[in-house]
């Protein structure tokens, strides 16, 4: 599980509220949280969800804001830890 948040501030540095996001994945089994993984920034500028997966490979995750104005992609790694007890 990995969260995504996008902050949305304006020229003057301040947080701007109100502003749609939109999260989405590639690849497979993604889940978000909230699902769909839209909304609108809060009073702070800031949007969060939550990303899970059940397969293991490398995510290109695409954040639309405000109403596709512009677009931020980043990539997330999920894949499986060994744990051996003994």
């Amino acid at each position: 599980i990995t969260t995504l948040t996008v902050t949305v501030r304006d020229a003057n540095n301040n947080p701007v509220p109100g502003v749609a996001v939109a999260l989405s994945a590639s690849g497979s089994s993604n889940t978000f949280t909230p699902n769909p993984a839209n909304g609108t920034t809060n009073a702070s500028g800031v949007y969060s969800a939550t990303l899970s997966s059940t397969a293991q490979e490398t995510k290109t995750v695409t954040a639309l804001v405000g109403n596709g104005a512009f677009a931020l992609m980043t990539s997330v790694q999920f894949g499986c830890t060994a744990l051996i007890l003994g």
